[in-house]
């Protein structure tokens, strides 16, 4: 299981005024640069959106996207825009943690920015 406290830990401190639904989960992990761990925020929001195939998600290049890449550890924050449950396209906030282990990037938590 995964806690906010490890979140916290392993990133200092999460942003000011963004509550957020901690989802963790666990992917595949692949090595990762800025670009790939941005395609691995990409993958784990997808899980959790009602249509990921409506899925449009922010360029990385974005200005309000932002993704931080340091030692082991890395954040993506970012918007999609899906449909919801009722066939409206909605715009949704999140944020990805990811910590580097032998190499390789895991999630540690992800979620939308209510």
């Amino acid at each position: 299981d995964v806690h906010l406290d490890s979140v916290h830990a392993a990133l200092g401190r999460l942003p000011d005024n963004s509550p957020f639904y901690l989802i963790a989960r666990k992917i595949n992990p692949i090595t990762g640069s800025q670009g790939s761990v941005y395609e691995l925020a990409k993958t784990e929001i997808s899980k959790i959106l009602k249509t990921p195939s409506t899925a449009k998600f922010a360029s990385y290049t974005d200005e309000e996207t932002t993704v931080s890449v340091r030692d082991s550890v890395s954040s993506v924050f970012s918007w999609v825009d899906a449909q919801n449950a009722y066939g409206a396209t909605v715009r949704k906030r999140y944020v990805c943690y990811f910590e580097k282990t032998d190499g390789r990037w895991n999630v540690v938590g992800s979620g939308f920015i209510e």
